[in-house]
């Protein structure tokens, strides 16, 4: 091979190596400026989660509870309920996706005291009228839904609804799993599925529920709820909400 054909083919190669290198570097900086474009864009768009507690209407409220035949799917009887309610908000630039309300812990407070429930089963809570639902689909910015947190049903029907006399079904889902006097309220929190050993309900007393509020595209938080139930049953809304039942965030 004579210089000048070792030379071509010295240039050719050194031609081939640049040629890749320049592919390669604009490759990474292709790469590098999706990057940044990306992480500007989930600056600037994106959902921001948030939990709000108001012990009043239209977040708490008085509610008809339907005593339902399972087999006709007509309605026995009714119960007055009141339903403890939070608001999930998105205050950010996109939608959030697939948003789901968790139910971590309980506490129980007495004083400087926090004792654990262990009894209580951590579980997804229901989104106000969508039970059917786990997760919400879609939380548009701007705006928000409520999620049931629980419910305390008037304690006369309680316990007539737990009497199994053959002309009614068996309500087992709100008799207590502890004895407490039939005028006595009881505190019924709205898990997804309500185990059999009734551990979402509770006496009368002081709590603490540390929930965590998610999504498939947003940054789980989590808020911890304060409620005090009094144990005392009142007709009037004014009443029991805000002065025998209150709830707020910590």
């Amino acid at each position: 091979m004579t210089c000048s054909e070792l030379a071509a083919t010295w240039l050719t190669a050194i031609g081939t190596l640049a040629t890749a290198i320049v592919a390669v570097v604009t490759a990474i900086i292709a790469v590098v400026i999706a990057r940044r474009q990306e992480e500007w864009r989930r600056e600037r768009y994106h959902p921001t989660l948030g939990v709000t507690a108001n012990i009043a209407p239209p977040d708490c409220l008085k509610i008809p509870m339907k005593l339902v035949n399972p087999h006709t799917r007509q309605v026995i009887d009714e119960a007055a309920t009141y339903y403890l309610r939070a608001k999930i908000t998105n205050t950010g630039t996109e939608a959030a996706k697939n948003v789901e309300v968790y139910a971590k812990s309980l506490y129980r407070l007495q004083g400087e005291t926090r004792e654990l429930i262990r009894t209580f089963p951590p579980m997804t809570l229901v989104w106000s009228n969508r039970a059917d639902l786990t997760y919400l689909p879609i939380l548009a910015p701007h705006s928000d839904r409520h999620c049931d947190i629980a419910h305390i049903i008037e304690p006369s029907k309680r316990e007539m609804w737990g009497q199994n006399d053959g002309t009614r079904p068996f309500a087992e889902a709100e008799i207590p799993p502890f004895p407490l006097p039939p005028n006595d309220t009881a505190l019924s929190f709205d898990l997804k599925i309500k185990p059999l050993t009734r551990g979402y309900i509770l006496a009368p007393g002081t709590y603490s529920l540390e929930i965590e509020v998610s999504a498939e595209n947003a940054e789980a938080i989590r808020k911890n709820l304060r409620i005090e139930l009094d144990g005392r049953w009142e007709d009037s809304e004014s009443t029991m909400l805000g002065q025998l039942v209150k709830m707020r965030l910590e």
